[in-house]
């Protein structure tokens, strides 16, 4: 089977750009991105928040009280937004077919790119390298199974077998 189609996923994206800009708060700490500071709701959350009992949807003070010492971070829409524009840049000059599927999952056509998964997945983590946010690259015959594959430590997952009860 032929597997061209290399995902890039960035796991909760809007969360990882706004924590980029907050060294201050430790990576190991839970953190939530609310739409708004004070009566804003969750859009996204790390999983040590979600461990605690914050969810998406939570109004900041819910996350707060079932997360207890959470930080809230507060939703920049455009620089989200210009992040991702210039992750976009930077895959085009790995393979000029990038599908955007969203701020955080891009799929790039790699036939006729020179090298293999591997090689092609190095070539994508270098390229985004510079944006220091915790990006996912992984190789498939489809949009799914590439998607599923950033979630494998090395972006591969063997043939699974089915098993019927």
């Amino acid at each position: 089977m032929n597997e061209y189609l290399l995902c890039v996923h960035v796991p909760a994206f809007r969360l990882a750009v706004a924590r980029r800009d907050r060294p201050d708060i430790p990576a190991d700490e839970p953190a939530v991105l609310a739409d708004k500071p004070d009566r804003g709701r969750v859009i996204e959350l790390d999983p040590a928040a979600h461990e605690l009992g914050a969810r998406i949807g939570h109004t900041v003070l819910q996350a707060r009280a079932a997360a207890g010492g959470v930080h809230v971070l507060v939703h920049d829409a455009p620089h989200s937004r210009a992040a991702w524009s210039d992750m976009l840049d930077a895959l085009d000059a790995v393979s000029p077919l990038v599908d955007d599927s969203g701020e955080g999952t891009a799929y790039l056509d790699m036939r006729g790119i020179d090298g293999d998964a591997a090689q092609w997945i190095a070539r994508v983590l270098r390229a985004l390298q510079s944006f220091d946010l915790p990006v996912r690259a992984a190789v498939g015959p489809n949009k799914f199974v590439a998607r599923a594959r950033t979630y494998a430590a090395d972006g591969r997952i063997e043939r699974l077998s089915l098993i019927h009860i």
